[in-house]
Formats: C-alpha cells, sequence, structure tokens
C-alpha cells in the first residue's frame, strides 16, 4: 500500500532492523487499499519477515466483486464518495476495522510460536 500511514511503519521496520531488533509484520493483502507503490515493499530489510492476512475493508471487497486488483481499477469520485459515506457510517471507527480480526487471529498465532519483546 502507500497511503501516509504506511511510511512510519516502514521507517520503524527499516531503521529497528540496524539496532539490532527483529521486526515482524503483520498487515493485510494488498487488495485492502486502492493506493499501491510496489516499489515500497523492496525497501523493507530481506531479514524481516512480513505475513499477509485477509481483511474486509471496503477496498478490498469491491476487488473481489470486480475480479481485479486495486491497482487496475478506475475510481470514480461519484462511486468513490458514495463508498466513503456508507463506509464512515457503517465501518466503525474506520474503514479498515474489517482487517481487526484478521490481524489479532495472525498476532495471537505468532505470539504462540514466536518470541516477542514488544508490539507496536
Amino acid at each position: 500500500m502507500a497511503g501516509g500511514g504506511v511510511y512510519r511503519a516502514l521507517s520503524f521496520v527499516r531503521y529497528l532492523s540496524r539496532y539490532g531488533w527483529e521486526p515482524t509484520v503483520i498487515a493485510p493483502r494488498g487488495d485492502a487499499y486502492w493506493i499501491h507503490d510496489d516499489r515500497l515493499t523492496r525497501r523493507i530489510p530481506s531479514d524481516v519477515n512480513v505475513y499477509r492476512t485477509e481483511t474486509l475493508s471496503g477496498q478490498s471487497v469491491m476487488s473481489r466483486l470486480r475480479g481485479r486488483r486495486p491497482a487496475e481499477q478506475k475510481r470514480s469520485a461519484r462511486r468513490f464518495s458514495h463508498m466513503r459515506k456508507l463506509s464512515s457510517g457503517l465501518l466503525m471507527p474506520d474503514s479498515y476495522i474489517g482487517w481487526y480480526p484478521y490481524a489479532v487471529a495472525k498476532g495471537k498465532r505468532l505470539i504462540r510460536e514466536s518470541n516477542f519483546d514488544a508490539l507496536y
């Protein structure tokens, strides 16, 4: 993904690795968000484990219904506006709450299998 929230997490992963930490990342699959920049993936250090999970974001549902990846979709301003209003009313506290159960389940499995010093 390439939204504004991606850069802080990417920087943490990159710089914590340099200081002896071994980050593990849990992230939604690539169809969860409509802005993509595959170059960002290449900036993740090769020794960092990244686990991608399912999600029920509005974007992922639309992608599956259309049978396309978000990068292949054209976004209609009117349709997007309607989807935004719908998701802000239904998906609380935000439109990515549908990722929460998948992220928590994966995190619990990883905690049972490994030893972590911190969780961010």
